[in-house]
């Protein structure tokens, strides 16, 4: 995923996370907006993988997938709740 906020096909390059890349400190400043419509969609899919090896954690502990869904669920409208009310 990091390498993807760094353009992997039209921006900076790979591995501008390692702070001796001479562009690091370029990437350190970088928005969404920055990159093109293909990067991302790459960093996209990055997040997805990303969240999608997150769910798998838990199943794999012995949880039901529905459990896991449930309980995000439940996680997620308890948040929602808390920003209406300025937490």
């Amino acid at each position: 995923m990091l390498d993807a906020v760094g353009g992997i096909h039209d921006g900076i390059g790979n591995a501008v996370w390692n702070h001796w890349k001479k562009d690091n400190q370029n990437t350190k400043v970088m928005f969404l907006d920055n990159l093109s419509e293909r990067d991302k969609k790459e960093l996209l899919f990055e997040v997805a993988d990303i969240f999608a090896f997150f769910l798998n954690i838990p199943i794999a502990l012995g949880f039901k997938s529905e459990d896991v869904y449930n309980a995000l669920m439940t996680k997620i409208i308890e948040n929602q709740k808390r920003q209406e009310n300025g937490y």
